[in-house]
């Protein structure tokens, strides 16, 4: 247990530090890397490995007796790879919310106040059996300049590892 708590520590303070980075990622830079990364989502070669985590995936799921909706959600096929890329390449296109002014105002001691988007940080999502949202979080979390932590359902480990290695 005390091995578990340490690297939750580290992966933390490793993230706090990224985050210091990932704030001041101009924002072409941050757009090449999810058009990047959407290409090497369609890749054959990343394709064929994330496919046969998998895979396995929905075998061991089946095996543990999980409900059939569950297995469901958990199942991925290229055209689900195809439809993540595609979602990143839409995240690329979004504006950079980091630096907007939402609201510039004078206050009547002739003080001018703005109101300016700003990165939160350090993000931890915990999700379900659902390997999509590895890619979905971590676009949208580097898009707003923000380092993430990001822990998914046992039953989806494996898909989850390779979704991630190809986003670091």
């Amino acid at each position: 247990m005390t091995t578990t708590i340490v690297s939750i520590e580290q992966s933390a303070k490793a993230a706090r530090e990224a985050s210091r980075l990932l704030a001041s990622v101009p924002s072409p830079v941050k757009n090449q890397v999810l058009l990047d990364l959407a290409d090497a989502l369609e890749s054959p070669d990343a394709i064929d490995r994330i496919l046969a985590a998998n895979a396995e995936d929905v075998r061991l799921a089946k095996d543990a007796g999980l409900p059939l909706p569950k297995v469901q959600r958990l199942g991925m096929t290229a055209r689900t790879l195809a439809q993540m890329a595609a979602g990143l390449r839409q995240i690329a296109l979004l504006p950079d919310p980091i630096g907007a002014i939402t609201r510039d105002t004078t206050v009547p001691a002739g003080l001018r106040v703005r109101k300016v988007r700003s990165p939160l940080g350090v993000v931890a999502m915990i999700y379900e059996a659902r390997p999509t949202v590895t890619i979905d979080a971590f676009a949208l979390c580097f898009k707003a300049g923000n380092a993430c932590i990001l822990k998914g359902g046992r039953e989806a480990a494996g898909s989850n590892a390779a979704l991630a290695t190809l986003a670091r």
